[in-house]
């Protein structure tokens, strides 16, 4: 049995001049950005909002996943003691930090949507060709999972990546 939790900032725009409110340029307003947390059962389609802390609105995506992760996993266990947890994560969240802790974490897995590169483009062509294909034959967004290692510089050290994915309407990703 697999569980997902997936971490997002969003915005909470603000109005007045509420402490740790800024403006956002990203967002272009005055805002909060918090951080939730969601979990999803199994396959179920539906999420479920397990944890939300409040940062300001200057907070970049990461700021604080470390000590939210620190204090979920353990709290999931004791509901669910035999999951194995998956954490999905946008590639704000890429930090030595974060992936230092996330590793030393014991039956949880992780995913990183990692902003394109030169290096990750080339390496991922061969399943880019799959999912492209994949797409036109049936007009859907098609994920195709392959992997490579790779390390940036700030990295202590590779990790094995790739998920392609071709968007219906044609946009290919690969991260």
């Amino acid at each position: 049995m697999w569980d997902r939790s997936d971490l997002d900032p969003t915005d909470d725009r603000t109005h007045g001049a509420q402490q740790y409110s800024f403006f956002n340029g990203h967002y272009g307003a005055w805002c909060y950005l918090p951080q939730l947390a969601f979990l999803t059962f199994d396959r179920e389609a539906e999420q479920y909002l397990c944890a939300a802390v409040l940062r300001p609105g200057k907070a970049v995506a990461s700021d604080g996943a470390v000590g939210l992760l620190r204090r979920l996993p353990p709290l999931l266990r004791a509901a669910f003691p035999r999951v194995r947890f998956l954490v999905r994560l946008d590639g704000g969240f890429a930090t030595p930090a974060l992936f230092d802790f996330l590793d030393a974490e014991p039956r949880l897995d992780y995913v990183v949507a990692m902003a394109k590169n030169a290096v990750l483009v080339r390496r991922a062509e061969p399943a880019m060709e799959v999912a492209r294909g994949r797409s036109e034959v049936s007009g859907e967004t098609a994920h195709v999972y392959t992997d490579t290692r790779y390390a940036a510089r700030t990295w202590g050290g590779a990790r094995t990546i790739v998920k392609v994915e071709r968007r219906a309407q044609g946009a290919l990703r690969a991260g």
